[in-house]
């Protein structure tokens, strides 16, 4: 028997037997603790995680970016960031900028991290000219999920419903029941008898099927001799105005800490 075939045999007994343990719907609570134990062990990095959810844009994978203004260093995150990816950078504590690309549609945004906080910024996409779609980053920030937490207990308004642009979740809350479900960007709001009885964040959150950056590999290594992206980027941030700049800012506030973010997500 060859080596290459033990080896599939032995990785398709280890899946049945994950499968088997977990159950087939999903990974274990403590499963998915330990994955995230494992991407963000080092309690003296920050750690940003860069995130796609599946739908429209499926086709395009738009380029992410580090770039430093002051020495005009560039660095690879990712060469294409696809529908559903999830991706896990350290960082060093302190103020770092990241660009995305795709075609001609580019943008930036300013993270300023603290170490042992994980921060949650969404590639997302919409519609350009010429029906291409164009990316952007769309952090969701500790700040906002606290806010709308002290809404627990309150009136299920439709203020509150357009504020964090919560939809209802037809198929979680059928007519008959007292109970209703919303989601929106990061969230999961229940409301019971109208009024809202618990608030979580989206499972998109889960972080054990991201891919922590390894900094070291060969295309990063390409992009840094070639650094194709160099003008267009200094360009842009010349005129990247300092309202701009605040209009999607990351401070160090709006991380989670590492030891509790895992706690704030709904598993179930």
């Amino acid at each position: 028997m060859s080596s290459s075939y033990k080896n599939v045999v032995k990785s398709s007994l280890l899946l049945s037997f994950l499968l088997i343990i977990t159950g087939c719907g999903g990974v274990s609570p403590e499963v998915q603790k330990q994955e995230v134990i494992k991407r963000t062990s080092d309690t003296e990095k920050a750690y940003v995680s860069f995130f796609r959810q599946v739908y429209v844009g499926g086709l395009y994978s738009p380029r992410i970016v580090e770039f430093n203004p002051s020495t005009k260093e560039l660095k690879l995150i990712t060469e294409g960031m696809g529908s559903g990816d999830k991706i896990i950078v350290p960082l060093n504590e302190g103020i770092h900028y990241f660009y995305i690309t795709h075609f001609e549609n580019d943008d930036m945004i300013k993270v300023n991290v603290k170490k042992n906080h994980i921060y949650y910024i969404e590639a997302q996409v919409g519609m350009g000219l010429l029906a291409s779609p164009r990316f952007y980053f769309n952090p969701f920030k500790q700040t906002t999920y606290q806010n709308i937490k002290k809404s627990v207990g309150k009136k299920c308004s439709n203020d509150i419903l357009q504020k964090y642009s919560l939809e209802l979740d037809e198929e979680s809350s059928p007519s008959y029941s007292k109970s209703k479900q919303y989601n929106g960007y990061g969230l999961s709001v229940e409301c019971t008898d109208n009024i809202i009885s618990q608030v979580n964040m989206s499972n998109i959150y889960l972080i054990q099927n991201n891919n922590l950056v390894d900094i070291s590999r060969k295309d990063v290594n390409e992009y840094a001799k070639t650094q194709k992206d160099k003008v267009e980027i200094f360009e842009d941030y010349s005129e990247w105005t300092d309202e701009q700049i605040k209009s999607n800012e990351v401070k160090p506030k709006d991380g989670f800490i590492l030891s509790e973010q895992f706690e704030l997500i709904n598993l179930q």
